[in-house]
């Protein structure tokens, strides 16, 4: 809530998702129930996933830009970075590094 009020306060939107949108989104990444208190998927996997969800790629061109898969080393970079390679070649996502 305090994310939320700080959020608000700065006139920012937020929107809150539900459990399923990250169970779902540890299930594409192969991250098993048990390992989910160890490995985390990272903000920017679950905004592409969001985004992925609400526009449509043939309507839209969506680029990920100066994307590193590098940084807290919790988070699932191997299975990110395959799921984005993945989404590149069915020409759903462009990246440029």
């Amino acid at each position: 809530m305090q994310a939320i009020d700080a959020f608000g306060a700065a006139g920012k939107s937020v929107l809150v998702l539900p459990p399923r949108f990250y169970k779902d989104g540890c299930a594409v990444l192969g991250i098993p129930e048990n390992a989910r208190r160890e490995v985390f998927p990272s903000t920017s996997y679950f905004g592409l996933t969001y985004i992925l969800q609400h526009f449509d790629p043939k309507q839209w061109k969506i680029v990920l830009c100066g994307f590193s898969w590098e940084g807290w080393r919790r988070h699932s970079w191997g299975d990110e970075r395959k799921w984005v390679m993945d989404k590149v070649e069915q020409n759903i996502l462009n990246v440029i590094v």
